[in-house]
């Protein structure tokens, strides 16, 4: 059994635990703040962040440095691929979704409107708070499923991300463009 469905599941999939989704721990530990301070300045923060990663990769430095960005990851922002079929129960436990350019894909392609990232749980104070850029689109559970099965056939792979774990706010559609691929797959970087 993993680590997240242990600590966040109650010995389920922790992704399916209706709690991880809720507004009540949207409400805690400034997690809305974190939410759009995180998404704003990806694209300015990220590219930094990666060439500083990149240099300690190459450097045995790197041994120690894994187990702790890993678990830094795993506090504040951490995802799991999820099946279509959990995708699916997901859309089960919330209201609907707002489709959002792909943070990752503004970095990787410049891209500014590539919409594979769908937020969960996001109330008005939190999308009033994102930047304009983001031109936010609120679609219904069933508009939600029907393009994230249209991106499925194309072959990208789901996953749901924590915004101050376990609160799950996010559910992206990635391919090998996604920062997590390239972190993770790629780089080897956290693990």
């Amino acid at each position: 059994m993993c680590e997240f469905c242990t600590q966040h599941g109650e010995g389920e999939k922790w992704y399916l635990t209706m709690e991880n989704y809720s507004k009540d721990l949207l409400d805690q530990n400034k997690r809305r703040e974190y939410a759009a301070e995180f998404l704003n300045g990806f694209d300015k923060r990220v590219p930094k962040s990666i060439k500083q990663l990149d240099k300690i990769r190459r450097t045995p430095l790197m041994k120690l440095a894994k187990p702790v960005l890993t678990h830094a990851q795993k506090q504040d922002h951490y995802g799991q691929v999820v099946p279509m079929e959990d995708v699916e129960k997901i859309f089960d436990m919330v209201e609907g979704a707002v489709r959002l350019p792909c943070v990752c894909r503004r970095v990787t392609t410049g891209n500014m409107n590539a919409r594979y990232c769908y937020g969960l749980t996001m109330d008005k104070q939190l999308m009033d708070s994102l930047d304009d850029s983001f031109s936010l689109e609120t679609l219904s559970k069933d508009e939600a499923l029907d393009s994230i099965r249209k991106l499925d056939k194309e072959g990208l792979v789901h996953s749901v991300w924590t915004f101050k774990t376990p609160f799950i706010g996010g559910l992206c559609n990635c391919d090998q463009e996604c920062m997590a691929y390239r972190i993770t797959h790629r780089a080897k970087i956290i693990r």
